[in-house]
């Protein structure tokens, strides 16, 4: 299989056409880190956030690296997104909610 024949959904109605996947794996945890981040819920001191976070949390967070994966994945090479073409998570989590 190549690449260009795999579609990536971003949790939205849009599919990506993937111009590579080999970076995917790294733009994923890169967008759950920082979303996590965006949720203070890294390091010692955010444990007790990340215990707290509830499926709506959950699903934005994975949304938000997916989307960061599908965005990478739509380039040729690993050219991941910048902040600003991601977002932010309190973005997704808005969404998630209205």
């Amino acid at each position: 299989m190549r690449a260009t024949d795999i579609e990536v959904e971003t949790g939205s109605a849009a599919l990506v056409r993937a111009a590579a996947r080999e970076p995917s794996p790294d733009s994923f945890m890169a967008g759950l880190i920082s979303g996590l981040a965006q949720l203070d819920a890294l390091g010692a001191a955010g444990r007790p956030r990340l215990r707290d976070l509830g499926t709506a949390d959950l699903h934005a967070l994975a949304g938000y690296a997916n989307r960061a994966a599908a965005i990478t994945c739509s380039r040729p090479g690993a050219n991941p997104p910048t902040s600003a073409e991601l977002g932010s998570l309190a973005g997704s989590l808005a969404a998630a909610d209205g």
